[in-house]
């Protein structure tokens, strides 16, 4: 018997629909929330993790500077294996930056930049140091005020690395809330479409019940009266089972 010819059967059919899409809703639902909380934790961990490096690289630059000015003014072993202990430290870690994927190809290029400007500090303070025993202070001031201006664009080439992170959290924030947005939308769409399959079942059902009960009413009040015509309550019946059968119970 088709599931729809009987009363029951159109109950089951308008509870399951309703049923299925409340679930999809829910589903839908669920997994928005997880993905969105999945991608928005993973994009402030790449965040924190490049903040935090460029200013790691910035700190150990600006050590390493700090104690090289050191050995250029005192020329101790003790000053030399400091400073070549941070220099080996703030290249790793420019290394290490490097390595990161949520790095774009021009803030990879900013890095490289780091670097060399990093070298051409180096380089001054060696100047510096190899002119001060020599005995040629000026010229070792010199070097040092060349390898004091690298510094100051090793600083804004930092701070623009960090302005880039933000704009890159900016970004993805957006694509984020558009992301959430449309699971909203399609949210709505299938809450809706239950709305819409539970108020046809609904209506439906209703009217395969009334109205054959309507046709029923007056075939009784009409045979009261002696009217023994044939029922009209097959017409009525909507393809309701139940109905047809009592339909051709009336007519026999």
């Amino acid at each position: 018997m088709n599931l729809l010819t009987t009363i029951r059967g159109r109950l089951r059919a308008g509870f399951g629909v309703t049923l299925a899409l409340i679930l999809v809703a829910g589903l839908l639902a669920g997994y928005g929330l997880v993905h969105a909380g999945s991608r928005n934790a993973a994009l402030v961990a790449d965040i924190r993790t490049q903040q935090e490096t460029m200013q790691g690289i910035a700190l150990r630059i600006l050590r390493e500077t700090a104690a090289g000015m050191r050995y250029v003014s005192s020329g101790t072993g003790g000053d030399r294996v400091r400073y070549t202990t941070l220099v080996n430290e703030a290249e790793h870690l420019r290394q290490e930056g490097m390595k990161m994927d949520a790095l774009s190809a021009a803030e990879r290029d900013k890095l490289k930049k780091v670097g060399t400007l990093q070298a051409t500090v180096e380089a001054g303070i060696e100047k510096a140091r190899a002119f001060n025993e020599a005995g040629h202070p000026t010229q070792a001031t010199e070097a040092l005020q060349q390898a004091g201006g690298a510094m100051d664009e090793v600083d804004s080439t930092i701070e623009s690395l960090r302005q880039d992170a933000v704009k890159r959290l900016t970004e993805q924030q957006a694509a984020a809330a558009a992301s959430v947005r449309n699971n909203i939308i399609l949210l709505a769409v299938v809450i809706l479409a239950a709305l819409v399959a539970g108020v046809l079942s609904a209506v439906t059902t209703s009217r395969a019940v009334t109205r054959p009960l309507d046709a029923l009413t007056r075939n009784l009040l009409a045979m009261g009266h002696g009217d023994l015509r044939r029922s009209d309550i097959d017409r009525a019946s909507l393809g309701a089972a139940e109905y047809e059968a009592l339909a051709d119970a009336f007519d026999q």
